[in-house]
């Protein structure tokens, strides 16, 4: 946070998805940030968590991941979700997963079984050159 009591938490949609021994960090996070936004509530602190989704960026390019299905049907402009951040930070909003995909995607996948949400993400995250 700055000085003037305002701040934006980043992390990423995994903090809702029920994944493999990784989702305990960014669960923390989440429960940190709802339990914080709770705290300052009503002292003019606003407490916004970014979960922005799949983003096109130089560490998906390094790391090789543009060429997946993940990057190639949700990928997303840095820009889009940066200003729904700072939109729904403005509003009070304490979570925001921009855009409609992502809605969607976190929703269908929290419900659907831990196996298939696994299986679903292996997929998505195979490279075009590797796919079946």
């Amino acid at each position: 946070m700055n000085v003037n009591n305002q701040g934006i938490l980043d992390t990423s949609t995994v903090i809702l998805l029920p994944l493999f021994d990784a989702e305990q960090y960014p669960a923390a996070l989440q429960r940190f940030t709802e339990a914080l936004a709770e705290e300052v509530q009503g002292m003019g602190v606003t407490v916004t968590l970014l979960a922005p989704g799949p983003l096109h960026s130089a560490f998906t390019a390094r790391a090789r991941l543009e060429d997946t299905l993940l990057m190639r049907v949700g990928g997303m402009d840095p820009r889009k979700p940066a200003a729904a951040g700072v939109h729904a930070f403005r509003a009070g909003k304490t979570l925001v997963v921009p855009g409609l995909r992502n809605k969607i995607w976190m929703s269908s996948l929290r419900l659907a079984p831990r196996w298939l949400t696994r299986r679903v993400l292996g997929r998505l995250l195979e490279s075009a050159g590797r796919a079946q």
